[in-house]
């Protein structure tokens, strides 16, 4: 966010690396994390990805890291460890 100056560009980069690396590293399905995306959505009353707010895009984080938690994992912050 401090070198582009957007915390939503920031926020929702960070929403979608979650979302590719639980699907495609942990095999976490991807509909996991389109369900809680759309119920976002739904209780913001909005249709497209691009209406959401910075803080709409902070609660929809938060819900991919339950993602994690309900498939009894962890999103590792330790950019090391994602590599592994």
């Amino acid at each position: 966010a401090a070198k582009t100056g957007n915390d939503r560009f920031a926020w929702d980069s960070y929403r979608r690396f979650l979302e590719m690396f639980g699907n495609v590293v942990l095999d976490i399905p991807r509909s996991a994390f389109e369900d809680e995306m759309d119920e976002v959505k739904f209780e913001c009353g909005v249709l497209e990805d691009s209406e959401l707010s910075v803080e709409d895009l902070k609660t929809i984080v938060d819900r991919f890291k339950k993602v994690y938690v309900s498939n009894g994992l962890s999103f590792p912050e330790n950019v090391l460890e994602q590599l592994k």
